[in-house]
């Protein structure tokens, strides 16, 4: 399964995880046998039919300098892997979409984490748009353009993506086969499910950790058989395809 977190902080808040909650996760998964592994490894393992149950990925949208300054030490003492995507013309910004108030990570602290084993850059489109409502043409332009300033700017080799928003309705067949054609090895979506498979790869499910998720509420995400979101889910879903439909 793939985790997904936004930003850390001191106190739950919008898209916030407390720093506090973060190391109970992050130490539930240790002590309940979990192998946190990184996007390469993870996408390998679903081509090759090999992912085990108990594997899990972290994962980082906007790259907020909370990732640096409280995600990394943490990840970094207990040597797990994280990747980290970014909305390359919000670096060094803040997360304008919404409301603005979270700082996001800058160029050179950017190149300073980018050499860390633990972690890898992935992007995360450039404008933090709607990619469903841009034209093919642009679609392949800036999905190109996100990875070659990455890569270009920090010396790393992006291979994975993550479409802002996240929904069926923010990206289609398009967008998936606009940023396979750019080159990456993966895209991430926000559509809430523990499962993936080799065919997923260009719209991988994950499970969103959340403001309210204690260790009860991030316990029964992670391991509970049969979660509400997950139902939630595949009726936002179907209506959705309705929608389309009318």
């Amino acid at each position: 399964m793939i985790l997904m977190y936004h930003n850390l902080g001191d106190v739950p808040a919008f898209n916030t995880v407390s720093a506090a909650n973060f190391v109970r996760q992050i130490t539930w998964l240790k002590n309940n046998g979990y192998q946190v592994i990184g996007m390469d490894e993870y996408v390998e393992a679903l081509k090759s039919r090999k992912l085990l149950h108990k594997q899990v990925a972290i994962t980082f949208d906007d790259a907020y300098v909370s990732f640096q300054e409280i995600a990394l030490p943490i990840l970094r003492s207990h040597q797990y892997p994280a990747t980290v995507y970014v909305p390359t013309n919000f670096v060094g910004k803040s997360n304008v979409w919404d409301d603005g108030a979270i700082p996001i990570i800058d160029w050179a602290a950017l190149k300073a984490i980018a050499v860390h084993p633990e972690v890898s850059i992935g992007s995360h489109g450039m404008a933090h748009r709607h990619m469903r409502t841009l034209s093919l043409e642009t679609l392949a332009q800036k999905a190109t353009e996100s990875k070659a300033i990455l890569e270009q700017a920090l010396g790393v080799h992006v291979r994975h993506f993550s479409y802002p928003y996240g929904q069926l309705r923010d990206f289609d067949a398009r967008c998936m086969h606009a940023v396979q054609a750019a080159g990456y090895d993966s895209a991430c979506s926000t559509i809430w499910s523990r499962r993936n498979a080799a065919s997923d790869l260009f719209a991988l499910h994950r499970i969103e950790i959340e403001p309210q998720d204690d260790i009860q509420r991030f316990s029964a995400k992670i391991s509970r058989p049969f979660h509400p979101k997950y139902f939630r889910q595949l009726a936002k879903n179907l209506l959705y395809r309705l929608h389309l439909r009318r």
